[in-house]
Parts: structure tokens; sequence; C-alpha cells
């Protein structure tokens, strides 16, 4: 059975901001710059079955843990078993004689992604079922070191035959995704896309992994899934609240156990990123945090206490 939890806040071009186990999600529309100067994994010759490996030196969090390489198919996965993965798109894709992967680190240490762009790729189901590579789409993965961001880039497509090209299916799978147990049934940690592209269901724990979207994402659309170390407890809303909820300039945190010197509390934004709030104690069980600086949006506040990670969320408006 499949659960899903929805939280959709106006706040940009396209701001659908949804939080989930281990990740928060957020859609926008960027321009999409092909990679230059990259090493093409294909080295310019045609391909039957994507299989390349790409190292990870500086090392990627994923799911609580930490890989050092990454596996390139249609999809990616993190360790040989196949376990921990990303479906960047969720098809298989073939070569239309000019379709190359390619790849390319960015940034200065401490900040740098790896960028994974599949370039004009052709659906194997339409060469399958109609004989015919007329449908093709462009995309990048994006791994961002520090924060553990995973984030999909679109780029120029055009599928004009989607019963073919997406194998009966709507649309691509696009997600993050651990399963950890397969027999005697899927136990599965994931956020997957379902619904319109352009404003995107977040889906949760997909057991059947057959979540996908209804269309093809145009040409821009960009996918963000930030990391959240450590997911969420279970029991969050019973010891941790806040309000008011959506905030303007003050945020009170209630927090049952109440706040001790051992207790460490910081608050994340939407895309994973550590952000300072001035904060004092009114009483051994309420903090108040000055929010009037932050961006309107989506955030988390994280509790760290006697072992255990407590999570919050709030709606800056």
């Amino acid at each position: 059975m499949q659960r899903s939890l929805l939280l959709v806040f106006f706040c940009g071009v396209i701001p659908a901001i949804l939080m989930g186990q281990g990740y928060t999600f957020s859609a926008a529309n960027e321009t999409f710059s092909p990679l230059e100067n990259a090493t093409d994994l294909t080295e310019g010759q045609p391909w039957n079955n994507l299989q390349f490996k790409v190292p990870l030196d500086y090392g990627f969090e994923f799911y609580g843990e930490v890989f050092d390489t990454l596996y390139i198919r249609g999809y990616v996965h993190f360790d040989a078993s196949d376990t921990y993965f990303i479906n960047s798109f969720g098809v298989l894709f073939a070569d239309r004689g000019n379709s190359p992967v390619l790849y390319k680190v960015e940034g200065n240490a401490g900040a740098r992604i790896t960028k994974i762009e599949w370039r004009n790729m052709g659906f194997w189901a339409e060469g399958f079922l109609a004989g015919t590579l007329q449908d093709y789409v462009s995309l990048q993965l994006w791994l961002h070191e520090g924060t553990n961001t995973v984030s999909v880039h679109i780029g120029p497509s055009s599928v004009v035959n989607p019963d073919t090209s997406y194998y009966g299916k709507t649309g691509p799978a696009i997600g993050v995704y651990h399963i950890k147990q397969y027999i005697p049934e899927f136990l599965i940690e994931s956020l997957s896309l379902g619904g319109d592209p352009a404003k995107p269901e977040a889906i949760f724990n997909d057991h059947e992994l057959n979540v996908c979207l209804s269309g093809t994402p145009a040409d821009g659309a960009a996918y963000k899934f930030s990391y959240i170390p450590g997911g969420y407890s279970e029991n969050v809303l019973s010891q941790v609240s806040v309000y008011p909820n959506p905030a303007g300039s003050v945020l009170f945190v209630n927090y049952e156990k109440g706040f001790r010197r051992n207790v460490e509390l910081f608050v994340f934004s939407s895309d994973g990123k550590r952000i300072d709030c001035p904060s004092r104690l009114v009483n051994d069980h309420v903090l108040r945090f000055d929010v009037a600086g932050l961006n309107q949006g989506l955030y988390l506040i994280r509790i760290l206490s006697g072992g255990e990670a407590l999570q919050a969320r709030f709606l800056k408006h």
C-alpha cells in the first residue's frame, strides 16, 4: 500500500516543497545547460547497454550510508546489490546514433557537484515495440558534496508516443530509493514523484515501485531531493510542537521533555542548509526563535537529546 504526504506552498515559480523520510523535495524551472569539456563515458562509440562507474572521491551520503562509487545505467545506484538507487528518469535508454553519457565534477572542495548527463537518449521500448527511435530526452543528475542533495534537471525532449516509449506507463519514474528487504515483500524507504510533472506529488515508500509522472517533464524542469540526516522520528508530533505555524516574525518551539544543557537545536532550509536563527529560552519547555529574517518557505527544526533526534516543520510566510 502506498503512503503519501503532500504539502504544497506557493513560494516561487513552481514552489512545491514536500518533506519525507530523510529528504525534502522541491520543484523549479531552471535553464538546462549541456555539460562542456566533460568526460564522455561512451567514448563516442555506439552502445547497447549502459554500464559505467564514476568515482565519488568526497564520499556521498545516501539514506544514511556513505558511498565512494556511482554505478551508471539508465538509472544510477551506489551499491553492487542495487538496493540504494536513484531513478533520474526510470526508463531503459537506447542509442540514437549520437547519445553520449557524460560526467563532470564542478566546484571547489567541500562544495563540489558531480554531474551526469544523458544526452539525446532514445527509448528502448519504442525501438522494441515500434522499430523506431523517434522520441528522445536529455537530462542531468547532480550530486552535491556536503549537503548530499540529489537533483534531476530535464533538458530538450520530444515524446510523441508516450504509451510506447514509457512501455504502458504514463511518464518517467523519478525519485530516491533504498530497498531494505526484497523477500517476502518489499520493505523500502523512498520518495518518488507522481502526477503532473509541472506540480509533482511526492509519494513516500512506494512498495510496488510503480509510481511515475503523468507526462513528460518540460525542458528546464528541475527536481531537487535535499537530504536531512537521520530522517524523521515517528514521535515528532507527540514531543515537539511549533507555533504559530505558518510563522511571521517569531516562532515558539515547545519540547515536552524540556530544554537541558545537553539538548542541541538546528534549523535547516528546504535545501538542507543549516540556518542561524537568534533564540532564547522562555522557560524550560519553550524556546523562542526570531524568524523575521528568513525567506518565505518551509523549514525544519531538529532537536538532538539523549541520543534521539526529533524534528518538526514550520512554514515562514
